[in-house]
C-alpha cells in the first residue's frame, strides 16, 4: 500500500473529507487528492500533523511493518547485548551504532547506545569519545520524554548520573529530585497481584533492595567524606562495615548459591585485603585474598540458569553471567593482586598458590 492510499485509507475510516483533512493540515484539497491519487506525496514536515490526525505512528503512514520492524529491533538489541555481556562493549557499541543507522528512532537502541557510551566510551577509538558523548546526552534528552516509562526513567537516572559526572550539578537535583516516590513499581505489583506472580515481584523487590544496599549504596557510603574532603570511616570502621556486608550477604544466602551475588561478596573480600595489605599484615591480607578468590571463582563458573535453593531466592534462576570489562572476574583480582600494595606477599607460597589457582579460571 502506497502513502497516499493509506491515507486515503486512513482518512475514511476517520470519516474525513479529503477537504476537511486539507482545513486541517492548511493545504489546498487538491494536494490531499494529489497524494491520495500518488501523483504526489506529502513532505516529510507533513508526517507529524498527519500522526496526530490518524492517532497513528508515522510508520503506519509510510507503510512500514510495525510487527517486522519490531522484531527486526529486538533481534539486533539482543545481539548486542550479548556481546556487552562477554565484556567487549567496543564491539557492542558499534554493533548498537549500525543497528541505529538503520532504526534512528528506536528508543530502546538508544538507550542501549547511550548507556554504553556513558559506562564504557573509553573502549571506542580516543578520536569519537567528545562527538560520541554528545550524541548520547542528545538520545537522553530525546528518551527524557519517551512514552515508555521504564525508558524514561532510565534515561532521567543515566542523566543525573551524566550531569553530575560533567559538573552540571543543579541539573542533575533537579533530576534526581522528579524521581522521588515511596512506592516502587515492585512494591505496587505486590499489592495488585496476588498467588505466584505476587511472590515472585516481592521476592525480585525485596533480593534487588538488599543488593543494593549491600552492594551500591555501601560503596558509596564508604567514600563519603567530610566538607573538608577528609575520609568519614577510619580504616578499621571500614573493615568492620565490609565484614558486616559480607556476613549479611551469607545470611540472606545461607545455602551459599550466591551465583551473581558472588561479586559483591569478592568486592567487600577485596576491600578489606586492600586496608590489611597496606598495614602488612600477612595473615589477615592472605585470609580476605583467599575468600575474594573463592567469590571471584564461584562468579566466573556458575551456570546460568540454575535455580537459587537458598530459602528468600526460591525459585530464582542465577543471572546471566556479565563481565564489567574485557575480562572476566578471576582476571580483574589477579591484576588487582600485582598492584605494589601486595609487593611484601610476591614469593610467599600460599599468595603464589592463590594466584595460581585463579589462573585456571582467568580468560
Amino acid at each position: 500500500m502506497t502513502i497516499g492510499e493509506t491515507i486515503r485509507k486512513l482518512r475514511r475510516e476517520r470519516d474525513i473529507t479529503q477537504e476537511g483533512l486539507a482545513e486541517m493540515l492548511g493545504i489546498s484539497s487538491q494536494a490531499v487528492s494529489g497524494w491520495e491519487t500518488g501523483r504526489t506525496a506529502p513532505d516529510i514536515s507533513q508526517l507529524a500533523p498527519l500522526s496526530s490526525i490518524f492517532e497513528v505512528s508515522a510508520d503506519v503512514i509510510l507503510g512500514i511493518d510495525i510487527d517486522a520492524k519490531s522484531r527486526k529491533i529486538e533481534e539486533l538489541y539482543q545481539k548486542a547485548h550479548e556481546t556487552a555481556c562477554t565484556g567487549d562493549h567496543g564491539t557492542s557499541i558499534r554493533m548498537a551504532d549500525d543497528a541505529l543507522r538503520q532504526f534512528p528512532d528506536s528508543h530502546k537502541l538508544m538507550r542501549f547506545w547511550a548507556n554504553e557510551i556513558y559506562l564504557y566510551n573509553h573502549m571506542t577509538p580516543e578520536s569519537e569519545r567528545e562527538a560520541n558523548e554528545k550524541r548520547a546526552l542528545g538520545y537522553l534528552d530525546i528518551l527524557r520524554t519517551s512514552p515508555d516509562n521504564a525508558i524514561r526513567n532510565d534515561a532521567v537516572t543515566t542523566s543525573c548520573l551524566w550531569f553530575n559526572r560533567l559538573g552540571r550539578v543543579d541539573e542533575a537535583e533537579a533530576l534526581a529530585k522528579s524521581l522521588e516516590s515511596y512506592w516502587t513499581s515492585g512494591m505496587l505489583l505486590g499489592k495488585i497481584y496476588k498467588g505466584l506472580p505476587q511472590f515472585q515481584v516481592l521476592r525480585d523487590e525485596m533480593t534487588g533492595s538488599f543488593i543494593n544496599a549491600i552492594g551500591y549504596l555501601k560503596d558509596e557510603l564508604l567514600e563519603c567524606t567530610e566538607n573538608d574532603g577528609s575520609p568519614i570511616f577510619s580504616d578499621d570502621e571500614r573493615l568492620a562495615i565490609e565484614q558486616m556486608s559480607v556476613d549479611m550477604l551469607k545470611l540472606f544466602i545461607p545455602d551459599g548459591d550466591y551465583m551473581f551475588y558472588a561479586q559483591y561478596a569478592e568486592l567487600s573480600h577485596r576491600g578489606m585485603a586492600m586496608i590489611h595489605a597496606k598495614r602488612r599484615d600477612r595473615e589477615n591480607t592472605l585470609r580476605c585474598i583467599r575468600d575474594a578468590a573463592d567469590m571471584a571463582i564461584h562468579f566466573d563458573t556458575y551456570i546460568p540458569g540454575t535455580p537459587h535453593t537458598s530459602p528468600l531466592l526460591k525459585g530464582m534462576a542465577g543471572d546471566s553471567v556479565w563481565w564489567h570489562d574485557s575480562h572476566n572476574r578471576t582476571h580483574d583480582l589477579i591484576e588487582r593482586l600485582m598492584q605494589e600494595d601486595y609487593a611484601f606477599l610476591r614469593g610467599d607460597a600460599e599468595f603464589e598458590a592463590v594466584i595460581e589457582k585463579l589462573k585456571q579460571y582467568a580468560k
